[in-house]
């Protein structure tokens, strides 16, 4: 226990949601600089996933009056709901985690996040339930970073089982459960930026960003995050075509360093 410098229910519920906060708005907003800020815009422009795509503050307005009074109102309430399972699954230990267990969970809470995501993911877009809750994230056909969370309300208690539910089955040391927290944010601001950046892409499926970029702009395909279950689902299709023609406009031909 941390009793000593805070209550452990504010170390698994307090901590982690102004993590979220700060992370979210902070990363969030930077990488809107790549849109909204002409020099930065000038340097990474020919990163751009659809370069013809021109986000405005109008834009912004309607994305900030749907998410910041759900992360306000909503999101404290699955830290304070979830409380009870994480007081039982979260170790509030002083005793640094073992390379053991952080090897479990580098394997266990990627792969839970995929499953969880590709299938609920998948799930939304059935026609008897996209029109009434997914249908408000796919307004946007070429999202940018703060448009990740922009949900409908019962969308948003679903996505929480993206980064919750590895959570619940290997019962992380508290350390790994905020870098977790803070990973799964930054990559779903990435994967909303609209643009391929270094870093954020695995072997086959190439830029993570991209992938998902595809998904809004495409709406039936790329369901998952790393492609594994797409892959296995067959719900690729003409991505690895269209990334193609998107590297020769952009570099000319040449692969993407």
């Amino acid at each position: 226990s941390l009793q000593p410098l805070l209550p452990d229910w504010a170390w698994l519920t307090v901590v982690p949601y102004v993590l979220f906060l700060v992370t979210y708005w902070g990363v969030g907003g930077a990488l809107l600089a790549l849109d909204f800020c002409q020099p930065m815009r000038g340097l990474v422009g020919h990163l751009k996933c659809q370069p013809k795509a021109a986000p405005d503050a109008g834009m912004l307005k309607r994305i900030v009056a749907r998410v910041l009074p759900q992360h306000l109102l909503l999101y404290p309430l699955f830290f304070v709901v979830g409380y009870p399972l994480l007081q039982q699954r979260v170790a509030v230990t002083p005793e640094l985690p073992t390379l053991q267990h952080l090897g479990l969970c580098v394997l266990v809470l990627p792969l839970s996040a995929e499953v969880w995501f590709f299938y609920s993911h998948w799930a939304l877009h059935h026609p008897r339930i996209y029109k009434k809750f997914h249908k408000i994230h796919h307004e946007f056909t070429a999202p940018v970073s703060i448009a990740a969370t922009y949900f409908h309300p019962l969308e948003a208690v679903v996505q929480v089982g993206t980064a919750g539910f590895g959570v619940v089955l290997v019962g992380p040391h508290l350390l790994i459960y905020y870098a977790w927290i803070t990973i799964a944010i930054v990559s779903i601001l990435l994967h909303h930026s609209g643009y391929e950046l270094p870093g954020d892409s695995l072997p086959i499926v190439g830029s993570l960003s991209h992938f998902h970029d595809y998904h809004h702009l495409a709406y039936d395909k790329n369901f998952g995050v790393v492609g594994m279950l797409d892959w296995l689902h067959g719900t690729m299709g003409g991505y690895v075509e269209y990334h193609e023609k998107w590297e020769k406009q952009a570099f000319g031909g040449r692969k993407a360093e």
